[in-house]
């Protein structure tokens, strides 16, 4: 249950971080996509639990 709730965190953060990237023009698209991966990982991972 903890893992669950460390995996649920690390998805809070992520959808903050990619919300940023989309905010801040600077940042270039590589990271962004970068970001948006890491989200899609991380809903895989607790849809397949």
């Amino acid at each position: 249950m903890l893992a669950d709730c460390f995996v649920v965190s690390l998805i809070i953060v992520a959808c903050y971080l990619t919300r940023v990237a989309r905010c801040t023009e600077s940042r270039p698209d590589e990271e962004r996509e970068m970001i948006e991966d890491c989200i899609s990982q991380l809903q895989a991972y607790l849809y397949n639990r």
